[in-house]
């Protein structure tokens, strides 16, 4: 079902960083006060997908990395709340679970188009769930192990809003969803200026449309429409997140999935999601 996965050297963790500079280094807030006994030891590692592996670029690269910081925090705290739960519940109190959580930064725009690709580990009981957002897994047997990815895609921001203010939108693929390399985008604005534009994705089509910036030159990639998006947009992102954490480690379903924002109308109330994307010019 999952395709292989990078290789640990590609994989920056939350405890230490190795991108040869200094950068901003932070842990979810009650991590360690959650463990069920002494020898739980959750995992998150943060996956920027920004940049080459070793490349001496600071974290701190995007003006929502604090953000994106808060999206860490909250899921992760509620995802090892809600284990302990489950771990507290089962009748081998004895065994500690497992709980791997990886966190994908994805940016609109990257100069190596190298995704993250979850491979969990697979027993037979278990359960998973599979959206743009999240990728879960749990299993029982013979110990609970819980394991995530949590994608914080900026090209998804744009996305989800653009489907749930039109409704002649077509969903893109997640698949395609990836950074978009430099000279490619370019190309984009070229032929935006130009008219050119039915090769232009619809979420980037949505940017340009909206953006002051877009006859600017030089234009920056991160356009002022998709920071305001993303700063309006990152709780009810990061809620949706949690909502389908809840309604997947609550559910007996052995598969849960997702294709696009609208298929969540029962799973979130998307008007909390849904900006007036008047108010971001």
């Amino acid at each position: 079902m999952f395709p292989k996965s990078k290789s640990k050297s590609q994989i920056t963790t939350l405890t230490i960083f190795t991108l040869l500079s200094t950068v901003c280094v932070f842990f979810p807030s009650n991590v360690y006060s959650m463990k069920i006994c002494e020898n739980t030891k959750p995992s998150i590692k943060i996956i920027d997908e920004f940049y080459k592996p070793f490349d001496p670029v600071p974290f701190y690269y995007s003006p929502n990395t604090s953000l994106f910081k808060e999206y860490v925090t909250t899921i992760s705290d509620q995802v090892f709340a809600k284990t302990n739960e489950i771990a507290l519940s089962q009748s081998d109190r004895a065994t500690c679970p497992e709980v791997n959580l990886f966190f994908v930064l994805r940016p609109l725009t990257s100069s190596v188009i190298r995704p993250f690709i979850f491979k969990p580990s697979i027993s037979e009981d278990t359960r998973y769930l599979d959206s743009p957002w999240v990728q879960l897994t749990i299993s029982k047997s013979p110990r609970l192990i819980v394991q995530g990815v949590f994608v914080w895609n900026e090209r998804q921001f744009l996305l989800d809003q653009l489907l749930m203010s039109d409704a002649q939108a077509v969903p893109v693929p997640t698949r395609d969803l990836l950074p978009i390399n430099q000279p490619t985008f370019d190309k984009y604005i070229k032929d935006y200026r130009e008219y050119a534009r039915s090769r232009i994705p619809s979420d980037i089509l949505l940017m340009f449309h909206s953006s002051f910036q877009i006859f600017s030159i030089p234009i920056s990639p991160e356009i002022r429409f998709l920071r305001r998006t993303i700063k309006a947009a990152s709780v009810p992102y990061t809620e949706l997140s949690k909502s389908l954490v809840d309604q997947f480690l609550e559910s007996t379903k052995t598969e849960i999935r997702y294709e696009s924002v609208l298929d969540l109308q029962k799973v979130f109330n998307l008007d909390r999601y849904k900006i007036n994307l008047n108010t971001l010019y």
